[in-house]
Protein backbone atom coordinates (compact mmCIF):
# COMPACT_ATOMS: atom_id res chain seq x y z
CA UNK A 1 0.00 0.00 0.00
CA UNK A 2 1.46 3.27 -0.96
CA UNK A 3 1.99 6.04 1.70
CA UNK A 4 -1.33 7.65 0.96
CA UNK A 5 -3.69 5.26 -0.05
CA UNK A 6 -5.67 5.55 2.86
CA UNK A 7 -6.68 9.15 2.32
CA UNK A 8 -6.35 8.31 -1.39
CA UNK A 9 -10.12 6.54 -0.58
CA UNK A 10 -11.07 8.64 2.04
CA UNK A 11 -11.08 11.18 -0.65
CA UNK A 12 -12.80 8.86 -2.89
CA UNK A 13 -15.19 8.03 -0.27
CA UNK A 14 -16.42 11.57 0.19
CA UNK A 15 -16.56 12.76 -3.34
CA UNK A 16 -19.18 9.92 -3.74
CA UNK A 17 -21.51 10.88 -0.93
CA UNK A 18 -20.06 9.21 2.44
CA UNK A 19 -19.06 10.87 5.27
CA UNK A 20 -15.99 9.50 6.92
CA UNK A 21 -15.86 9.36 10.34
CA UNK A 22 -12.59 8.19 10.92
CA UNK A 23 -9.33 6.36 9.21
CA UNK A 24 -7.21 4.38 11.56
CA UNK A 25 -3.49 3.43 10.45
CA UNK A 26 -2.45 -0.17 11.03
CA UNK A 27 1.07 -2.41 10.53
CA UNK A 28 4.21 -1.34 10.06
CA UNK A 29 5.58 2.12 8.21
CA UNK A 30 8.58 0.39 7.52
CA UNK A 31 7.32 -1.97 4.75
CA UNK A 32 6.38 0.88 2.42
CA UNK A 33 9.78 1.76 2.74
CA UNK A 34 11.08 -1.70 1.88
CA UNK A 35 8.96 -2.40 -0.79
CA UNK A 36 11.19 -1.54 -3.67
CA UNK A 37 13.80 -3.40 -1.98
CA UNK A 38 11.04 -6.53 -1.81
CA UNK A 39 10.29 -5.90 -5.05
CA UNK A 40 14.19 -6.34 -6.14
CA UNK A 41 14.15 -9.69 -3.80
CA UNK A 42 11.59 -11.29 -5.59
CA UNK A 43 11.43 -10.03 -9.25
CA UNK A 44 14.46 -12.56 -9.34
CA UNK A 45 11.83 -15.39 -8.24
CA UNK A 46 9.35 -14.31 -11.31
CA UNK A 47 10.09 -17.23 -13.52
CA UNK A 48 7.16 -19.41 -13.44
CA UNK A 49 5.95 -19.60 -17.43
CA UNK A 50 3.93 -22.36 -17.70
CA UNK A 51 0.26 -23.10 -15.95
CA UNK A 52 2.13 -25.67 -13.73
CA UNK A 53 4.91 -23.60 -13.32
CA UNK A 54 2.69 -20.63 -12.18
CA UNK A 55 0.40 -23.13 -9.65
CA UNK A 56 3.56 -24.50 -7.88
CA UNK A 57 4.71 -20.82 -7.27
CA UNK A 58 0.71 -20.00 -6.14
CA UNK A 59 1.21 -22.34 -3.65
CA UNK A 60 4.42 -21.32 -2.57
CA UNK A 61 3.23 -17.72 -2.17
CA UNK A 62 4.50 -15.89 0.77
CA UNK A 63 5.70 -18.43 2.91
CA UNK A 64 9.22 -18.07 1.44
CA UNK A 65 11.01 -17.66 4.87
CA UNK A 66 14.32 -19.74 4.26
CA UNK A 67 16.54 -17.35 4.43
CA UNK A 68 15.59 -16.80 8.54
CA UNK A 69 16.42 -19.50 9.37
CA UNK A 70 20.09 -19.07 9.41
CA UNK A 71 19.58 -16.60 11.86
CA UNK A 72 19.11 -16.86 15.86
CA UNK A 73 16.02 -16.23 16.81
CA UNK A 74 16.96 -13.55 19.48
CA UNK A 75 19.02 -11.56 16.99
CA UNK A 76 15.62 -11.28 14.78
CA UNK A 77 13.84 -10.23 17.76
CA UNK A 78 16.90 -7.23 18.15
CA UNK A 79 16.86 -6.73 14.53
CA UNK A 80 12.51 -5.95 14.92
CA UNK A 81 12.37 -3.97 17.84
CA UNK A 82 13.31 -0.77 16.47
CA UNK A 83 10.60 -1.14 13.87
CA UNK A 84 8.42 -2.34 16.32
CA UNK A 85 9.09 0.77 18.36
CA UNK A 86 8.66 3.09 15.22
CA UNK A 87 5.02 1.64 14.52
CA UNK A 88 3.96 2.90 17.50
CA UNK A 89 4.76 6.45 16.89
CA UNK A 90 1.48 8.04 15.93
CA UNK A 91 3.00 11.37 13.51
CA UNK A 92 3.89 8.02 11.70
CA UNK A 93 0.52 6.67 11.42
CA UNK A 94 -0.32 7.76 8.12
CA UNK A 95 2.65 5.57 6.47
CA UNK A 96 0.87 2.31 7.64
CA UNK A 97 0.52 -0.46 5.29
CA UNK A 98 -3.05 -0.90 5.95
CA UNK A 99 -6.17 0.96 6.95
CA UNK A 100 -9.26 0.74 8.41
CA UNK A 101 -12.07 3.63 7.46
CA UNK A 102 -15.05 4.15 8.64
CA UNK A 103 -17.68 5.79 7.00
CA UNK A 104 -21.69 6.82 7.01
CA UNK A 105 -23.63 7.48 3.98
CA UNK A 106 -26.69 9.70 3.79
CA UNK A 107 -28.38 7.65 0.86
CA UNK A 108 -30.08 4.58 2.31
Amino acid sequence: MGVTTGYLYKNIMQRTGFTVLSIQGYGFPVTNILYPLRELYYAGKKTARTPTEKLAATLTSGTDRSWVKHFHPGLITAMLQPFSQLQLRPELERFADGFVLCATNACQ
